[in-house]
Formats: C-alpha cells, sequence, structure tokens
C-alpha cells in the first residue's frame, strides 16, 4: 500500500470513523462490528499520527482490512462511500446530540426513535416540557443532567482547547512560511495569550512585500481559499488583515504585516485594544519627542526599552491600568522580572505510567522527562478506590516502589559512570519520586492507612467522584484531606473539565487558609482540558502565602511537554518563580514537604 502524500490531518479520519461507529451503534447494526470500529479508532489515537500515512496505520494493531480499506478510501477521495450511507440514514442533528455529557448512541437512539427528539433544541423542549423525565430509562435525575449538558454544551460551541489552538496555528505557520518572500510566522492572540478555551485563532505574517501581493499569494492557497479581506484594515498602512475558517472550521484571523511594522502588529495582535491603547498613549507622554513613530515599530523591544520595563508577556498584556502612571508602571515592571520560566521548573510531581491509566512505563515517562532537562519526575499513579482507572492496591503499591528503586540504582549508576568518564563535567542527576493521586474520599480522608501513606516521597490529593456535593461539604471535605500529615498538596482543585463540566462548588478561601496552616500547596493542573487552577485563582493563592507545583498530570510521554500550559497560567497570574514549588531542587523539595 502506498504513503499518502496529502498530507491529511489523522484528526479529520478519526472523526468520521468515531462517528460511523456511533451512527451504526444507533442503527443497531452487527455489535461485533461496532466494537471493531471503535477498537480501530483507539488504535489510532493511541498510535499517535499527525498526519494520514497508510504505510504506518497498515502496521498499527487493531486496525483491520476493512477499516484499512476504508482509510484508504478516505485518503484518496476525502470521504467514504459506507460513511455518506450512514449519514443518509441518521440525521446529522441526531448524530450531534451525542456530543452532549452523558448521552451515548443507545440513550440518543431511544430518544430519536421512541420519543421523536430530532435535535438538541428538540430535545431542550422536551426537557422544559416535563417529557424526558416520563421516559423508561431516563427520569428527573438523568432530565435534569441532560439539561446540564445541553447549557455547557451551548456554552462551549465555537470554542477550542488551547492545545488544539496552538496546533492549528501552528500548522498554518507551516503553510505560511514556505511562501515566497515571507519572514516570520508566528501563532498570535488568544492563543499566545493562554486563554482557557480559544474562541479565534490568530497568525501574524511578516513578509517583505506589499500587503496587497502578500494577501493575493495566501488567498491563492487551497487551505485559504474561503478567506477575504477584513475592510476594517484595508486603508490601514501598518496591516492588512485575512479573517475565515480553516479546513478544520476554526475560525481564524491572519495578520500581515510588512517587518519594518511587525513589532507593533504584533503588540496589537497579541494584546487587549484597552492594554495596547494605553502603552501606546504612556510612550507618547513619556518620550513626545521619541524618533520613531507609533506606527512603526520593527521590535517589541523598542517600545518596552522606551517604556522602561522588559517586554511583557502576551499572558499580562490586558490590563491597561499598569500603564496608568509611573509608581504602576514601576510595579508592573518588577513583577514582570519576577515571572516564573520555563527553564526555572526543575520536575513534575504528578505524572501517571501503564501501573494505572498512563500509557507509558516509568522508564519511559522518566526518560522523556530527563530528555526535557528536569531533574525528578514523582509518578503518582491513581489509588486504589479508583479502580476504573487501575488504582495500586497495597500490594502493588509495594511493587511499584520496588520498580522505582532499581530504577533509581539504574540512574545512579548511569551518573557515576558519566562523571567517570568526564572530567569537571556539569552533570545534573536525575531521580523518580515514589508518589500516589490519593483519591479524596467522600469524607475527606485519604485512600490507604497512615502506614502506606508513609511510603510515598509525594501525595497528590484529589477529587474524583461525588462532584455534586453542595459548597459547605465539598469545602470541609477538601479541608480535611489537606489537613492530612501525608498530604503534600491538592490536585486539580476545583475538579473541572474545560468545555465538558464546571468545576464543584467550594469556599476558595477556606481552602487558601487550610493550605497555608498546614504547609500544602496547590496544583496548577497543565492538562489543557482542565487548567486547574485558573489564574485568578492561583494569583489568589500566592496574595494569600500558598505554594504552588505546576504540573502536567501526564498519561503519556507526550503529555509532559503540556508544562507550557500551565506555565501560560502562571503567567497570566503573575506568579513570581519564588511561588512555584516545582523550581526547588530535589532534596529542597522533599525537606520543604
Amino acid at each position: 500500500m502506498e504513503q499518502n502524500t496529502l498530507n491529511t490531518p489523522i484528526d479529520a479520519l478519526l472523526e468520521r470513523l468515531s462517528a460511523m461507529a456511533i451512527m451504526m451503534e444507533m442503527l443497531d447494526e452487527n455489535p461485533f462490528k461496532v466494537r471493531a470500529m471503535q477498537a480501530a479508532v483507539r488504535a489510532l489515537e493511541d498510535a499517535n499520527f499527525e498526519y494520514l500515512d497508510l504505510a504506518a496505520i497498515a502496521e498499527v494493531q487493531g486496525v483491520g482490512k476493512g477499516i484499512l480499506g476504508l482509510i484508504q478510501e478516505f485518503a484518496e477521495t476525502g470521504a467514504m462511500k459506507d460513511d455518506a450511507a450512514l449519514q443518509e440514514k441518521v440525521p446529522a442533528s441526531v448524530l450531534e446530540m451525542t456530543q452532549l455529557r452523558g448521552l451515548g448512541a443507545k440513550k440518543v437512539r431511544t430518544l430519536w426513535q421512541e420519543v421523536g427528539v430530532l435535535s438538541i433544541d428538540a430535545l431542550s423542549e422536551a426537557v422544559n416540557a416535563g417529557k424526558i423525565a416520563q421516559v423508561k430509562g431516563f427520569g428527573a435525575k438523568t432530565a435534569a443532567n441532560i439539561a446540564e449538558a445541553i447549557q455547557q454544551y451551548r456554552s462551549a460551541k465555537g470554542q477550542t482547547h488551547l492545545h488544539k489552538a496552538w496546533a492549528e496555528s501552528e500548522r498554518l505557520c507551516g503553510i505560511l512560511s514556505a511562501l515566497p518572500k515571507v519572514l516570520r510566522t508566528e501563532t498570535v492572540g488568544e492563543a499566545a495569550q493562554g486563554a482557557e478555551t480559544v474562541r479565534l485563532l490568530s497568525v501574524l505574517v511578516s513578509a517583505e512585500m506589499p500587503l496587497s501581493e502578500c494577501s493575493a499569494q495566501i488567498l491563492a492557497l487551497s487551505e485559504f481559499a474561503h478567506f477575504s479581506v477584513c475592510e476594517d484594515t484595508v486603508q490601514a498602512s501598518s496591516m492588512l488583515v485575512l479573517q475565515g475558517l480553516t479546513e478544520n472550521e476554526l475560525p481564524c484571523k491572519l495578520f500581515l504585516c510588512m517587518p519594518a511594522n511587525a513589532g507593533l502588529v504584533r503588540h496589537i495582535a497579541t494584546s487587549s485594544a484597552e492594554y495596547h491603547a494605553a502603552l501606546v498613549k504612556f510612550l507618547a507622554e513619556k518620550s513626545p519627542e521619541s524618533s520613531i513613530p507609533s506606527e512603526v515599530w520593527a521590535d517589541e523591544a523598542q517600545m518596552y526599552s522606551e517604556a522602561g520595563t522588559k517586554v511583557v508577556p502576551p499572558e499580562l498584556r490586558i490590563n491597561a491600568r499598569v500603564w496608568s502612571n509611573d509608581d504602576e508602571v514601576r510595579k508592573f515592571g518588577n513583577r514582570v522580572e519576577e515571572l516564573v520560566q520555563a527553564e526555572q521548573i526543575r520536575g513534575m510531581l504528578h505524572v501517571h505510567s501503564t501501573w494505572s491509566d498512563g500509557k507509558h512505563t516509568i522508564r519511559q515517562m522518566a526518560e522523556r522527562a530527563q530528555m526535557l532537562g528536569y531533574e525528578y519526575l514523582a509518578i503518582c499513579d491513581h489509588s486504589k478506590t479508583a479502580v476504573y482507572a487501575g488504582g495500586l492496591t497495597e500490594e502493588r503499591v509495594k511493587a511499584q516502589h520496588e520498580e522505582i528503586n532499581r530504577l533509581n540504582e539504574e540512574l545512579r549508576e548511569k551518573l557515576r559512570e558519566k562523571l567517570r568518564g568526564i572530567a569537571g563535567g556539569n552533570v545534573r542527576p536525575f531521580r523518580i519520586l515514589k508518589g500516589i493521586e490519593s483519591d479524596i474520599l467522600r469524607d475527606g480522608s485519604l485512600d490507604y492507612s497512615d502506614a502506606v501513606l508513609e511510603t510515598f516521597e509525594i501525595v497528590v490529593a484529589s477529587v474524583h467522584s461525588s462532584f455534586s456535593l453542595d459548597r459547605d461539604t465539598m469545602t470541609d471535605r477538601v479541608c480535611r484531606a489537606l489537613e492530612h500529615p501525608a498530604t503534600t498538596l491538592l490536585g486539580h482543585p476545583t475538579g473541572r473539565l474545560l468545555l465538558m463540566r464546571k468545576g464543584y462548588e467550594l469556599d476558595m478561601e477556606a481552602v487558601l487558609d487550610t493550605a497555608k496552616a498546614h504547609g500544602k500547596a496547590l496544583e496548577i493542573n497543565a492538562s489543557p482540558y482542565r487548567l486547574d487552577l485558573t489564574a485568578e485563582h492561583a494569583a489568589l493563592a500566592e496574595a494569600w502565602g500558598v505554594p504552588l507545583a505546576i504540573n502536567t498530570d501526564a498519561h503519556n510521554m507526550d503529555d509532559l511537554s503540556n508544562m507550557r500550559y500551565g506555565l501560560q497560567v502562571a503567567r497570566r497570574a503573575g506568579l513570581r518563580a519564588s511561588s512555584v514549588v516545582n523550581m526547588l531542587g530535589c532534596e529542597e523539595l522533599l525537606q520543604r514537604f
């Protein structure tokens, strides 16, 4: 089978195969075929391909000949006949209902075929009229959950997760940078600012050619065939903006500029309008005789140099008040100097392995972390109550610790070999820490006896169940866990899943009081599906004197790179490096907790 050369992102294929599996189940087709399709999708997701590569896909275990034939058809034509036939039988609006949290194919089939509900809007009306609560197998509680899921779905529509926005923007940058005379392409806008979710992609394109010529070249590309010029930028001398939907149907703006004013346009595209206007006004008042016109800035460093500060990262370009007077500017400049930086993060305190629900072994996770430049890694697999995630029994905890001991001894021996071979060489040690992500049980207790908890070096206490407790009960539950001597930090403190599930009710000030009183840390979970704590809560924690840990909660090697998103949250919060515990060396960290 020849390798496909269409350079098609595999996401488009996975979306259609997943939809086919759902439609087949809704139509009550052969369950073996349904499971085979579902298994193939999981196998391809685990393979982590970026683009359609038929030769590589053919080697993936779990993708049978029949499904491989469908994939080849998709690669050659961009569609599949079997998919089209299913879409003729299942209305798109019915399929859309399966995107609601808690509604699988079987429940949607009941709503469609037995109740006659054909869309989310119709489902909402039926819920409000009390009809769904009367349907056999549903009831009042399910109807209430559906109402909440509809509200969540509507509010999330038109948004995408931060990592997906970065990936799509970087894909576009790759296409645009190949154009003649294009000197620079860069992700700007909401993604660069570290927005929790992104509604609009933004890309900067700096080129040594007239803006009209650059625009014509871009619009001639198939990727941007449906883009158009923003009329309100036609008269601007500094930039031209194109807007439209990407091939993946994400709203996007392209900011075109010449090199002479690339700094200005980048600043416009990475700042709130109020922030940018305030800075320009401050500069005009501070340096009325400036030799550089305000509409021509080749480099942002020029702008901030005249303002008397270091370049402010995009994550902090929101609040215009910081440019209101010299005193505010001085304080803001000092904060920018102290911001936590990626190179200051020395280790991670919350990742998973194949011992629970991770996809890679402890060795693989450690080797990747070491390759990324970290000095330590805490393996925090799920505790025994999390049976659904392969939580560790006491016997498995002991066995895992034995494996970590063996791996650490290997690492120490490799370090000794390196030191013997490099006289005076700068070789950093690496250590795997024995950790656990302990469920916080309903009563606030942790998931093991004190004797077992004492064997861990890091204990991440997290809520994974009973999310619907009232605010006071949930707060007491979390605070009791923080009071436990074994607890190191509180994992994903509000339990939210972006675009999927709101966080549970919690008195954050009471939680911070307890954490401070007992010397515990709170997590900034860098998973782009969580980003929990929020920037606002992280800033509050720092003001409270509560330390924070930026963790990836990685379940595979690639997720270790999600640290960048946690750092964006930290910078939006304005966190100092001194407030982040994983900037400490391993021994200092363990002594502190």
